[in-house]
């Protein structure tokens, strides 16, 4: 037999930002009101979240239940976190003209620590950010959009512009040859730095080393923040050559 109804459960709270205030707050009046109809969607027994410095920081709850059935019995599923971010946040100071131009590579995104892909869904007046979370435990999600200007672009073969603070254009790298960590980004024994490597490169002990083969490679520098959370810090990019 097919229902003929059906019947859904939503739950919600509106946040109200100030501007330089005590409570939740942003820095400018602009600011305050581009983030207008900004949403986070969870199935999370309960979640909070905070907003700094460009940063939107999830947390979501377990457990994750589906509707309980007629007996009353409820079935874990895997968590799920989404952000709906508004046009106007992105067209404020961003650096982008339209909505056209964003991809995932504009966004930074980690879950529990670890970087994900987000997965974009452009909608009328915004995007919806999926942070591709499927987690049966509790789970925290930072994502920051990146402005345009420090978004990774590949200008040609032999030199790379990559997100990082100073802009800085990367030499290629020669396959087999290494280079030390120390010359990429110099951190501080309290960060705790953690590094990785993906693509024709790998990290071995204090130095980046390319593979014996020609492509891309991608080094990412995690940080304790200060509320002692790793967070990307700087994500470059090599061309093995």
């Amino acid at each position: 037999s097919v229902a003929s109804s059906a019947s859904y459960g939503i739950s919600g709270y509106l946040r109200m930002l100030g501007v330089n205030n005590s409570w939740p707050s942003v820095a400018t009046e602009s600011l305050r009101n581009s983030l207008r109809g900004t949403f986070i969607s969870t199935n999370g027994m309960s979640q909070s979240w905070s907003f700094s410095v460009d940063t939107f920081s999830v947390n979501a709850v377990s457990p994750h239940l589906l509707p309980p059935d007629s007996s009353g019995n409820s079935a874990i599923t895997p968590g799920f976190v989404k952000i709906f971010l508004p046009e106007s946040y992105f067209l404020l100071d961003r650096g982008y003209n339209d909505l056209s131009s964003i991809t995932a590579e504009n966004m930074n995104l980690a879950t529990s620590g670890q970087t994900k892909t987000a997965k974009l869904t452009k909608a009328n007046g915004g995007i919806l950010v999926d942070t591709g979370v499927e987690h049966f435990s509790s789970v925290n999600v930072t994502l920051r959009v990146l402005t345009k200007s420090t978004s990774a672009t590949v200008s040609n073969p032999t030199s790379v512009t990559v997100s990082n603070p100073t802009n800085a254009t990367v030499s290629n790298l020669r396959r087999g040859a290494s280079k030390a960590l120390s010359s990429i980004v110099k951190t501080k024994t309290t960060q705790k730095p953690k590094w990785s490597a993906s693509g024709k490169c790998k990290i071995v002990g204090s130095k980046l080393v390319a593979l014996k083969v020609v492509g891309n490679c991608k080094v990412t520098l995690r940080v304790l923040n200060s509320k002692n959370r790793y967070v990307i810090q700087t994500t470059k990019n090599f061309r093995v050559t």
